[in-house]
């Protein structure tokens, strides 16, 4: 049985590779002695360049981005680039290998599947437009479009060529483009986070995901400016845009490359226009040069390689050394502590907003932050959130809703809050086991003790260190879902407890309050009637006292 035991970061010039690799591109060229083949082998750690000379090339005719192989052969130097001269390659058959993709298949740093969510939660807390509130909503919670952004790679080699990487880049082009609009704050905020949203998501039906990224049929033939421009047309029409925002959409989309000689079908004529266009470009260029230095091996003051892409080579600098507060003596070796947040409340209070706000100023002073929710936050909550939201399951018993939340949570706390907490992240979650207290027990009525054993039992002790409760008359609140669940067209597939008549979400309040006056220490009650900015300072300086007493 063949199993990887040597990756692309271990092979070094006058070494032996012997290992299984999948090719990442193969090309047959033409010498005078003969054919010869120029490959890419690649595995989760990187790529390196491969060579079959000729006479052993013409043993090989069907060699193909996407097959594993077997190789053997001599690690050399070319161009300051390690490469492979292959004595010997195996293309391996199914049952001769069977592949753990994760060995193979580089990915981003962060989850996709929490990217995506971060950039919905940017879009809920930073639009304000309902329609194009509704527009981004309907294009990230699409489930063809979802499925494909969390494989997609942002390109095949050039910048973000991994899982994950389009939704990555996508995220950072978003945050930018808003820091931008912060400083010229003329600029069209909404439109243009929408086009930033928006502008490769043609790559994600442009390239193929997966081992051996290469481009699809539409992709050669088209190109991802002309797919999502298919793509989001009938996206635009439901989502009511207003024509002339749509035009300017459009526009922004087209002209992101910036010049015809880049792709770009049409130059930036606006301002939004270049600003997502400068965006782009600076993305997409740090990813290449952070990408070409490795922290932990390449010391400053070294020069990389030529780099083809950005036709130069690239020095890292000396930086300034930044100040590191000492640790004090119980938190010695222990690195900086974690810090669990909680957001709850009634239907509308503002939670995705505040959410949003909150994540923004927090990676701003550099730490970085899980933002994730329930139901929903993991792989099994996405399934069980369908089923607990739609109005289409109006039919689920009292006891039969409690058990598909309490699963959801276990999953959850399991696979995605429990390992961020341990590694040192700040987690914000959008509701935890406060919710299920609320809701199923001063809303539903089930006993309430009950419920505390058994939600001790889902999330196997993790709670919070901080919950925000942001509390709002209940009348108020759902108001505001209402008109947000319809400027999202999710008032079927996400509005069974705005159905709920509104006594049973006075109980829910209730329920809340009864249970920040029990736990004070635990709890933050904000007033969420006053306007978002001025709940967001609330917000802040509940956290970063926490944070700060940590």
């Amino acid at each position: 049985m063949i199993e990887k035991s040597r990756f692309v970061k271990d092979l070094a010039a006058g070494q032996t590779a012997a290992d299984v690799f999948c090719l990442g591109a193969a090309r047959l060229g033409q010498a005078k002695n003969g054919p010869f083949w120029t490959l890419v082998l690649e595995d989760v750690t990187g790529q390196i360049e491969a060579k079959i000379w000729s006479p052993a090339a013409q043993a090989y005719a069907d060699l193909a981005p996407g097959q594993f192989v077997w190789v053997e052969g001599q690690v050399g130097a070319y161009r300051d680039r390690p490469q492979v001269n292959i004595d010997r390659l195996q293309v391996l058959s199914p049952e001769q290998f069977t592949p753990d993709l994760a060995l193979f298949v580089p990915s981003s740093a962060e989850p996709p599947e929490g990217l995506l969510e971060k950039l919905a939660e940017l879009c809920r807390a930073e639009i304000s437009h309902a329609p194009w509130r509704k527009f981004t909503a309907r294009v990230l919670t699409h489930a063809d479009f979802r499925d494909r952004l969390i494989e997609a790679p942002g390109a095949k080699s050039v910048h973000h060529s991994y899982r994950g990487g389009l939704l990555e880049h996508t995220l950072a082009v978003s945050r930018l483009v808003l820091s931008i609009c912060d400083r010229y704050p003329t600029l069209d905020r909404d439109t243009l986070l929408a086009a930033a949203v928006c502008h490769d998501l043609g790559k994600a039906w442009e390239l193929t995901s997966g081992p051996g990224r290469d481009y699809t049929d539409a992709g050669r033939l088209l190109g991802h400016i002309v797919i999502a421009m298919e793509l989001l047309e009938p996206v635009l029409k439901k989502s009511g845009v207003e024509p002339e925002l749509a035009l300017h959409f459009k526009h922004i989309l087209l002209a992101h490359h910036g010049e015809y000689a880049f792709g770009s079908p049409r130059r930036p004529k606006t301002a939004e226009a270049f600003v997502l266009h400068f965006a782009d470009n600076i993305d997409a260029k740090m990813n290449q040069i952070f990408g070409t230095f490795d922290d932990e091996t390449d010391e400053a003051g070294t020069w990389s390689p030529y780099v083809r892409t950005l036709e130069r080579y690239l020095y890292n600098p000396p930086r300034t050394p930044r100040a590191v507060p000492e640790k004090s003596p119980e938190t010695q070796g222990k690195g900086r502590p974690p810090v669990f947040v909680t957001f709850e409340g009634v239907e509308g209070s503002g939670k995705s907003t505040q959410i949003g706000r909150l994540c923004t100023a927090l990676e701003t002073l550099g730490r970085p932050v899980l933002v994730t929710r329930q139901p929903g936050g993991c792989e099994l909550g996405r399934t069980l959130r369908a089923i607990l939201l739609s109005q289409q399951s109006s039919n689920l018993s009292d006891r039969a809703e409690l058990f598909l939340y309490l699963a959801d949570r276990a999953q959850h706390v399991a696979e995605v809050i429990g390992p961020a907490v341990a590694a040192g992240q700040v987690v914000v979650c959008d509701r935890y086991v406060d919710s299920t207290v609320a809701y199923q027990g001063y809303g539903r009525g089930l006993d309430v003790d009950l419920l505390l054993r058994l939600n001790a039992v889902a999330v196997d002790g993790l709670m919070p260190d901080l919950t925000i409760l942001l509390d709002l008359d209940p009348a108020t609140g759902l108001t505001r879902a209402l008109a947000r669940n319809d400027a999202a067209g999710t008032a079927v597939s996400e509005g069974r407890f705005e159905a709920e008549h509104l006594d049973f979400h006075a109980r829910v309040r209730q329920g809340y309050l009864a249970l920040a006056a029990a736990q004070p220490k635990r709890f933050v009650r904000i007033d969420a009637t006053p306007a978002p900015d001025a709940v967001a300072l609330a917000v802040w300086q509940a956290v970063s006292a926490r944070l700060a007493a940590q």
